[in-house]
């Protein structure tokens, strides 16, 4: 089978899983050929070939998801598809699609979700630092026309000179909670990333 078929098979079988699951009618065991982040909302499938995984990250009222689909190349590196429902077509939409190698890994926190499951974020871990990237759940994208925001990519763009080190999960619904550091290396103030503007607040110090 070739590499769209097998994708689509996966995808298939991942509907399926949601699905059944909703129904309590099916069990999972976490694969242990890739290392994503699993939650207790979380459901893992395996495919018949230990170099692809398909994670599930439930929202927090387990009415939606996204799945995390991973494949290792024969030169050591990683595909990662990320794809949300269509629940007009019962089909997936992919919102995110890059081939990393092995330094670089994808985790999903178990905060990813906003408060109003509208949103999700991803956390992409580098030798650099970890880098964030929002999405809209539906996967439509945002108003601006963005298919998904970077937010460090976004934060480089201003006068800011501290750096993102980690996102700790929402502040409201469209209040993405960021931690900084300052050049001399201590923690600087904490932020808001507001999706709704795509801007940035600074968070009052208590």
């Amino acid at each position: 089978m070739n590499k769209i078929g097998l994708w689509s098979v996966s995808i298939l079988v991942a509907l399926l899983v949601f699905s059944l699951a909703k129904n309590g009618l099916i069990l999972f065991r976490s694969p242990t050929s890739l290392p994503p982040v699993i939650t207790k909302t979380d459901k893992s499938i395996e495919s018949s070939e230990t170099t692809k995984q398909t994670v599930l990250k439930y929202s927090s009222d387990e009415t939606t998801f996204f799945t995390q689909y991973s494949e290792r190349n024969a030169d050591g590196s990683i595909k990662y598809v990320f794809s949300t429902p269509d629940k007009k077509s019962d089909s997936m939409i992919t919102i995110y699609e890059t081939t990393e190698y092995s330094n670089v890994q994808f985790s999903l926190p178990g905060n990813s979700w906003s408060p109003d499951n509208k949103q999700f974020f991803i956390t992409k871990n580098t030798p650099e630092g970890d880098t964030h990237l929002v999405f809209k759940a539906d996967g439509t994208g945002f108003k601006d026309g963005s298919h998904y925001y970077h937010v460090n990519d976004l934060w480089t763009n201003t006068k800011h000179t501290s750096k993102i080190t980690s996102a700790t999960g929402w502040g409201g619904n469209d209040l993405l909670i960021l931690k900084t550091q300052l050049i001399d290396g201590t923690n600087g103030p904490d932020f808001w990333f507001v999706t709704s503007t795509k801007g940035f607040q600074q968070l009052r110090q208590l």
